[in-house]
């Protein structure tokens, strides 16, 4: 997974993070492995350089942060922040869960119109657009989902067998037009 963000905080420069991202949802377990440090530990991992591993349990409500270089361990509720990325929060019942699978690309709204066609990694791909409001403290959001175009297939090199069924190739978040992340 490569997270591109434009902006990069403090600097105004553009940052690419690579992440390995493993999502479970019967177990209630997302597991984030990444080179930066994770927010929301007590331990900031003042001695380590990475690489990290995060895992945010939904079951109990915590957050395992493990700096790979040194072993050093946090333990910590899982931050409120999540809820832009893996978390939704129950307003009526006050508490933080994990989102399913057509949550976690906003894939459960409805209003997504078909934009066309464009390239993404070298793949055509059909694009898909909604307008939300109010998320993640911004005024307007466009979600651009890209999806590898109907003609083409993956294939699976070990069995020789291909599929043409949705594969996601990226997701664009534009808040308050501005392009503010990109999942790949």
């Amino acid at each position: 997974e490569e997270i591109i963000t434009p902006a990069g905080p403090n600097t105004g420069i553009p940052f690419v993070t690579e992440s390995d991202i493993w999502y479970d949802y019967d177990l209630q377990l997302v597991r984030f492995d990444s080179r930066s440090a994770p927010s929301g530990t007590t331990n900031q991992f003042l001695n380590s350089n990475g690489p990290f591993t995060t895992i945010h349990d939904y079951g109990v409500g915590v957050q395992y942060a493990i700096a790979k270089d040194t072993n050093e361990c946090s333990i910590d509720p899982i931050p409120t922040d999540s809820r832009g990325f893996d978390g939704v929060y129950n307003i009526t019942r006050k508490t933080l869960g994990m989102r399913n699978p057509m949550q976690f690309f906003n894939l459960n709204t409805t209003g997504y119109i078909y934009a066309g066609q464009r390239m993404a990694r070298s793949l055509n791909c059909d694009v898909y657009q909604v307008v939300l409001f109010g998320i993640n403290g911004y005024n307007e959001v466009i979600y651009e989902v890209y999806f590898l175009a109907g003609g083409d297939a993956e294939s699976d090199r070990g069995s020789g067998t291909s599929t043409s069924k949705a594969i996601p190739i990226r997701l664009n978040m534009w808040a308050d037009s501005v392009l503010v992340n990109q999942y790949e």
